[in-house]
């Protein structure tokens, strides 16, 4: 690809204002600095073109280290954006306030281990059955309806999600549980 950086572009003229000492001026110039470049660029195919090689050529020249750097800050911000989007994520026990219980939710199979698809509706109920790994105190009005390593069955969208020790949890109040599996 070549790419010259010798190109005499429209916006070019307002360069030395946007780098003005005068405040306003650098703000008056910018704002035209800025609307002449979107206007060759949507109306300039040559000009859209140089644009196009000078991103290209600035993203092959980045340094390693600023594209590791880049990929490492997105990373940190896709979990700090998950990790508000959910509960959290845990590292440690948490033992739930009164009223409230933890339950590992299990991921069902689509298909059995002879592989035999399950219905959408089967899955649809496996989706709101786990295993309860923590139990809060009862409340004044309700006792727990479970215990530590019960499998239940709890209301469609209960609770929060919250990561625990690696394990994808909910953590919902008592009237959330729908019933307890048994033998």
């Amino acid at each position: 690809m070549t790419f010259s950086t010798k190109l005499d572009v429209p916006w070019g003229k307002y360069e030395a204002g946007v780098h003005s000492e005068d405040t306003k001026t650098q703000i008056e110039q910018t704002d035209k600095f800025l609307a002449e470049r979107e206007h060759a660029l949507e109306t300039d195919p040559k000009i859209k073109q140089w644009e196009e090689d000078r991103k290209k050529a600035w993203e092959k020249d980045k340094p390693t280290w600023k594209k590791k750097q880049m990929s490492e800050e997105k990373e940190v911000s896709a979990k700090l954006v998950r990790d508000l989007k959910t509960g959290g994520s845990y590292d440690m026990k948490l033992k739930p306030s009164a009223g409230y219980l933890i339950v590992e939710v299990k991921k069902p199979e689509e298909k059995t281990a002879t592989g035999i698809f399950l219905a959408q509706e089967a899955l649809q109920i496996l989706q709101n059955t786990g295993v309860v790994v923590e139990v809060g105190k009862a409340t004044k009005d309700i006792e727990p309806p479970c215990i530590v390593g019960d499998v239940v069955m709890f209301k469609k969208g209960a609770g929060m999600e919250i990561g625990i020790e690696g394990k994808d949890c909910q953590m919902m109040t008592f009237s959330d549980i729908l019933g307890v599996f048994y033998d």
